[in-house]
């Protein structure tokens, strides 16, 4: 069976698209409590860091956060 790059990758993934998280450790300009949304995820690499596009709703742009430093939101966040 062959494998797709994309599922292989997604499957690496801790996180999918459209989930809330939170920033662990956040420095400027990232705010901490903040809750962000899983944008996408970035594709990796053998040895390279997993990371994603996040966003606030309430920016208009994307950061790219690396996977270690994120952590599943509270539901009520």
């Amino acid at each position: 069976m062959i494998v797709s790059p994309l599922i292989e990758s997604a499957a690496k993934h801790a996180f999918s698209p459209s989930q809330r998280v939170l920033v662990l450790n956040p420095k400027p300009p990232l705010e901490p409590g903040r809750a962000y949304r899983i944008i996408g995820m970035l594709p990796t690499e053998s040895g390279a860091r997993i990371r994603y596009r996040v966003k606030a709703d309430a920016e208009v742009f994307e950061r790219i956060v690396d996977e270690a430093a994120l952590e599943i939101a509270d539901h009520g966040s």
